[in-house]
């Protein structure tokens, strides 16, 4: 079998990254999404990866056949995926206190006498509060 002879007509690819990006670049058909549009840091932020990327990547050794909008759309599926964290994160921080957590002892006038951790009363407790039943592990969160 003989091997073709290939005649390119142009030593360069027509893609290259290019070293800094333009936050007008930074538009709806770019973005899988648009859902950070309205928000001038986002698109700072979108436009300042591609530099990132480009020094990461080694763009001054080689060609990065990448387009802008390749970074921009995976810097908006980062920021999601993020925020996703964030917000589960925080979601489990006020868990207990939508179960029926104890936040306090009261005397019979109102007044607020101790406050007690969520160790101390899992331990007087154990795993029923308040009548919702619960794990019989303790979870514990950050805080």
């Amino acid at each position: 079998m003989a091997l073709p002879i290939l005649t390119p007509v142009s030593q360069m690819s027509k893609v290259i990254l290019p070293v800094t990006g333009n936050t007008a670049n930074v538009t709806n058909e770019v973005l899988p999404f648009g859902m950070y549009l309205d928000s001038d840091d986002f698109i700072s932020g979108a436009a300042d990866q591609v530099a990132f990327t480009y020094k990461m990547l080694g763009g001054d050794v080689l060609d990065i056949e990448l387009m802008e909008g390749n970074v921009y759309s995976s810097y908006e599926t980062a920021v999601l995926e993020y925020s996703s964290i964030i917000n589960s994160h925080q979601a489990e921080n006020v868990l207990s206190n939508y179960l029926g957590m104890t936040s306090g002892t009261f005397d019979e006038d109102g007044e607020l006498l101790t406050v007690r951790s969520d160790v101390e009363i899992f331990r007087i407790y154990g795993h029923r509060r308040s009548g919702i039943w619960q794990s019989q592990f303790l979870w514990n969160v950050g805080r």
